[in-house]
């Protein structure tokens, strides 16, 4: 799934990519508050915890979606 959909996901995605991690995340969110700060302008960060996010999601959805990707139970 992760080869599939590597191109298609914002390079901001930290999570569940190879070479990713949340030390990438906090650098970028530091990066961005410096820059913004420098610049006179406000800065703000919404964070949300998505734990347990695929336990609510209707999977039959989930799967058209991922066709719409090209991809099938079968890949």
């Amino acid at each position: 799934l992760a080869v599939h959909l590597n191109d298609t996901l914002n390079n901001n995605q930290f999570s569940f990519r190879k070479g990713k991690s949340p030390i990438n995340a906090i650098t970028k969110i530091t990066e961005f508050a410096h820059q913004s700060l420098n610049s006179n302008k406000s800065t703000s960060c919404i964070l949300i915890d998505l734990k347990k996010a695929f336990d609510s999601l209707d999977h039959t959805i989930l799967l058209k979606k991922l066709e719409s990707y090209k991809l099938s139970n079968t890949d």
